[in-house]
């Protein structure tokens, strides 16, 4: 922070050292300084998108949210493509509607950074929730299963000897390489998940997706999809984050703050119920997990378990 400084006495005006200088800030938790400099920066460099989004995370931590939704609608002007998340962000203080899933731009760039260490990360159950689920309602073998979402193979793993094909799709290169390297799948398929969904119909006998629908709002495409996607008589398995505190009957952006900045959303108990049924699946479960924990907070889930009937009626 000193050679920030003494940067910035040297060159009045540097917008990068005070860019550096107010997300150092930022991570000491002094959002005032931060929001100063930050405001300065925007002001010399209006263009600077990045600036724009750091201030507003300023501002929404100084409770000023009126002054952080004119920052992030800045930053969408600038980049379009949403690679930070704002729009999510906007929902979750109440300031434009909760958009319908996460931007692909956005979790390309997020599981980039994430996925080195994805293996590695304590406290996460949801592949695990999903294996266990499965084996309480489906019998093995399956004869084609897709892991929706696969992420580095966390799930696949735990399948991989109970299916005679595995497939499996993500949006992330990066998490796609590290799962390659596994040999745990006959094919892996570089693919935004509803795409892929859309283009395989009667299929898979078993989808399971671990922690891939946190990054969708709405989720009736996805499970329209999903029941197009299987076969008769054909498994779908998927965790979510809780959103019963908020609404059991609907969803939104996660209230937990770097949740919502990873562009996740949290789904109520009863939305997932009632959007079930009405897209022909038969509940075999939906149980409250902890999705995942660190040391200071448990974050609360579902797990669902969704049956194709013969002879229902689809979406």
């Amino acid at each position: 922070m000193a050679a920030f400084r003494k940067a910035i006495e040297t060159r009045p005006g540097y917008a990068e050292a005070m860019y550096n200088l107010a997300v150092t800030s930022m991570d000491l938790a002094d959002f005032s300084t931060a929001a100063d400099l930050l405001a300065e920066v925007t002001a010399a460099s209006p263009e600077d998108a990045r600036a724009h989004f750091a201030l507003a995370d300023a501002l929404i931590a100084l409770n000023d949210l009126d002054a952080a939704a004119l920052s992030l609608r800045r930053y969408l002007r600038l980049a379009p493509g949403d690679e930070q998340g704002a729009e999510l962000i906007l929902a979750s203080i109440g300031k434009a509607p909760v958009p319908a899933r996460a931007s692909p731009a956005f979790l390309r760039d997020l599981y980039r950074r994430k996925a080195k260490n994805w293996d590695l990360v304590p406290g996460y159950f949801a592949h695990r929730h999903v294996l266990d689920a499965v084996l309480r309602h489906a019998s093995p073998l399956f004869l084609s299963a897709l892991d929706a979402g696969c992420g580095t193979g966390l799930s696949g793993a735990g399948f991989r000897a109970m299916t005679q094909h595995m497939t499996g799709v993500d949006v992330s290169p990066d998490m796609l390489e590290r799962a390659r390297a596994k040999g745990i799948y006959d094919v892996l398929n570089e693919d935004d998940l509803l795409s892929f969904l859309t283009r395989h119909p009667d299929q898979f006998d078993l989808i399971v997706s671990a922690a891939a629908l946190i990054h969708f709002g709405d989720l009736n495409a996805v499970l329209e999809a999903v029941w197009l996607a299987l076969r008769p008589e054909g498994t779908f398995a998927f965790t979510t984050y809780s959103y019963d505190g908020s609404d059991p009957t609907a969803f939104g952006a996660s209230s937990y703050r770097e949740l919502a900045k990873s562009e996740c959303f949290a789904h109520g108990s009863a939305y997932l119920a009632d959007l079930s049924k009405t897209c022909g699946f038969e509940i075999c479960e939906v149980s409250e997990i902890i999705h995942e924990q660190s040391s200071t907070q448990k974050i609360p889930g579902f797990v669902a378990v969704l049956r194709k009937k013969n002879g229902v009626e689809g979406p």
